[in-house]
């Protein structure tokens, strides 16, 4: 019922097939992982992992959790927070840091030991790293949108699209899951100088506004 997957199966499982427990599937997933592994190197995949997985609090990838539990983008985490995400890859429920937080910074620690193996990092490094304090961002802080009304009506229009899957579900899953990068019309520079130019002129919550 479990069976055995490598990073590859797994990325290939969340993004271009289902979940659907059945020798059908996993054969599926056993060809397109190896014809992957002809075009791309390990850290590629990885990479494509890393910001496709599920990582608790609604958050898939390495970016959206760091976002999610610290309020930062990836190049602005400290080692300790890095490693406090890495760690949860393995049991993100069980190692939400909101909930668990003593076991997730265990769970840290033995991401640093590894590093230390692996000579990425030195001892003083690693010391450092785990003697820092965890400081998560306000629970569900994230979902506070700087432009919500523009960010919904992209959501929608990307949950609406045909091309991107042939049914609701198959879309959500891409949009939530797939790693996609979506560009739109919205400059928040521009958008953040109009706002107070009309507020200046006009009712912002009227109708012309």
């Amino acid at each position: 019922v479990q069976g055995g997957s490598t990073i590859t199966q797994q990325y290939v499982k969340n993004v271009l097939l289902t979940g659907a427990v059945t020798f059908e599937r996993k054969a599926e997933e056993i060809g397109l992982a190896l014809q992957l592994e002809e075009t791309l190197t390990k850290t590629e995949i990885f990479e494509r992992y890393a910001n496709t997985i599920f990582l608790g609090e609604s958050a898939y990838g390495i970016g959206a959790a760091a976002k999610r539990y610290f309020g930062k983008s990836v190049s602005e985490l400290t080692l300790g927070e890095s490693a406090l995400i890495a760690g949860m890859i393995a049991a993100p429920t069980d190692l939400n840091p909101y909930d668990h937080l003593d076991a997730a910074r265990q769970r840290s620690e033995v991401v640093l030991d590894t590093m230390i193996e692996l000579g990425w990092i030195d001892v003083s490094a690693a010391i450092r790293a785990a003697g820092e304090p965890v400081t998560l961002a306000p629970r569900g802080a994230a979902d506070r949108m700087r432009f919500p009304y523009f960010t919904d009506e992209v959501r929608r229009s990307l949950l609406e699209n045909p091309a991107l899957g042939d049914t609701p579900e198959d879309r959500w899953r891409l949009v939530t899951g797939g790693g996609l990068r979506i560009f739109t019309t919205l400059r928040p520079d521009v958008q953040a100088a109009a706002e107070p130019a009309i507020a200046s002129v006009v009712s912002p919550d009227g109708p012309s506004a």
